[in-house]
């Protein structure tokens, strides 16, 4: 079942298109667009956006973003706040953006929750790419595992888009966001057994990576940015002063440390060149490893053994 919980379109004439169309200076607060769309700057020296409405006359109007001055390793964020009245069941929160940029730009989604009791989450979605194409992108949001998402237990829940503050405009020109409630159901045992033969079916097109302590030419060492460890994987985590992440080998294991990796997020990244969307691509990730503190480290492993 389908609820939708808001949606953002461009207004040309809305009083706030039409400051825009008209203002030519950067900021270094949050701009609110439409009174619905924040777009967030950030707190940090010398960091400016300039957001400006425009309405060509080949295309839909829209609004466009360019970060200033904040640098390849830096983020801002774009933020909406959608309806609570239709989440009773929600299993799912689909985001879907619609949007352009001149040269390519990383965006990723987060459902940030807040409750009555006076705590908040933060559940993620995928990773992807805004190209120069305008092309409507879908991020889906799997709360399932937010067990008190209801109307009843959350005072509000917004939606962040953090979007690479490269010196790269983005147009937006619209946003809308749906909930799907959750449907529960039982396989079978032949269906599970139905899976699992296909999983392992040899007629299946497998592409394969894997990350571990028996990969050969795995990379090793430390690191304070974006960084390939093998063919087709790559490490990142949110850049600042003084934080790195160190890649090395111990008794047999590979040890990935994180601790001074001191921001908000880090990633391992798979890339599959070869996958087409065919409309039953699958993806299956084994992961076999342990998570420790700091002083612990030296016993610590992953494995990683990921397919599409």
């Amino acid at each position: 079942m389908l609820e939708a919980l808001g949606e953002f379109r461009v207004d040309p004439n809305d009083p706030s298109f039409v400051s825009l169309a008209q203002s030519d200076h950067p900021y270094t607060k949050d701009v609110l667009i439409q009174d619905s769309l924040r777009v967030n700057c950030g707190d940090r020296s010398g960091e400016k956006l300039k957001v400006s409405a425009m309405e060509p006359n080949n295309c839909d109007p829209f609004y466009r973003i360019n970060p200033i001055n904040m640098g390849a390793s830096e983020w801002y964020s774009m933020e909406y706040v959608p309806s609570t009245k239709n989440v009773a069941g929600s299993g799912r929160i689909v985001a879907l953006l619609d949007a352009a940029s001149a040269q390519s730009a990383t965006i990723f989604a987060i459902c940030r929750i807040f409750y009555k009791n006076g705590r908040s989450e933060d559940i993620s979605s995928r990773q992807m790419e805004i190209r120069k194409n305008r092309e409507k992108r879908i991020f889906t949001i799997d709360i399932d595992d937010a067990l008190l998402f209801s109307a009843n237990n959350i005072t509000s829940f917004h939606l962040l888009f953090f979007i690479e503050a490269r010196n790269v405009a983005i147009d937006v020109y619209g946003l809308s966001i749906t909930s799907i409630a959750t449907t529960n159901s039982l396989h079978s045992a032949n269906d599970i057994k139905r899976i699992r033969f296909s999983q392992k079916a040899k007629t299946l097109s497998r592409f394969q990576r894997v990350l571990g302590s028996n990969v050969r030419r795995v990379w090793k060492g430390k690191t304070n940015k974006h960084r390939a460890l093998a063919k087709d994987v790559f490490i990142d985590f949110e850049q600042g002063s003084a934080i790195q992440t160190s890649v090395m080998h111990n008794d047999n294991k590979l040890i990935i440390d994180f601790s001074k990796a001191t921001g908000r997020w880090r990633t391992l990244e798979f890339r599959f060149n070869e996958v087409k969307n065919t409309g039953t691509t699958f993806a299956l990730l084994h992961f076999k490893g342990m998570s420790l503190p700091a002083s612990l480290l030296g016993s610590g492993c992953i494995d990683f053994d990921t397919q599409f």
